[in-house]
């Protein structure tokens, strides 16, 4: 199975308008840094993202997903910043439909082979914590980089970095991480 596929959203510009205009990008970026270099926020309250953002409902509903099917996140990376290479939690998803918002031009995803399994770590403060797995560089082998200027799909099981250090503005991605059991027409791209 592949590790990602590229997307085409026949609408991205609006989609991207659509966002902003519902979650602007200056709150996310003051909320990222009064809390760490990067972070995820998790919106919960999927069906009102999806009522306020229609383009993104409409686009999904093209894999047969709705609010049910989704948790929705952004990604805030801060300028010249690049994560540790981690898994995300993989009890809840294994695939992430990640859409470029702004400033994601000279972004990238690398991928990795591990040869040891490493330590677990958490992210977030204690009402909103994520756990995942993180690896040591010496313990991997680089695999393949992809640029995340336009749309994919993420396979999430493969150890992985994302990379804003060639980036002097905050990149905000969004990311539609998709509930197991619901997963059957996004995996079908990967194959």
């Amino acid at each position: 199975m592949k590790r990602y596929a590229i997307l085409t959203i026949n609408n991205l510009t609006k989609l991207q308008e659509q966002v902003l205009s519902y979650l602007p990008i200056n709150i996310m970026v003051e909320e990222t840094k009064s809390k760490d270099a990067r972070v995820i926020s998790y919106l919960h309250n999927t069906t009102d993202i999806l009522n306020n953002v229609p383009l993104l409902k409409e686009y999904l509903s093209n894999f047969n997903l709705t609010h049910n099917d989704v948790l929705i996140g952004i990604n805030v990376a801060q300028p010249y910043y690049k994560s540790p290479i981690h898994l995300d939690p993989l009890d809840f998803a294994l695939y992430s439909i990640n859409i470029p918002i702004c400033h994601c031009e000279n972004t990238f995803l690398h991928f990795y082979k591990s040869m040891v399994e490493n330590e677990k770590a958490n992210f977030g403060n204690s009402k909103n914590q994520l756990n995942f797995t993180r690896y040591s560089p010496k313990d991997c082998i680089h695999i393949e980089t992809v640029n995340t200027s336009e749309p994919y799909i993420l396979n999430m099981t493969t150890p992985h970095q994302f990379d804003n250090s060639n980036n002097n503005k905050p990149r905000y991605m969004l990311l539609c991480r998709v509930k197991r059991n619901s997963d059957k027409g996004v995996e079908n791209f990967l194959i």
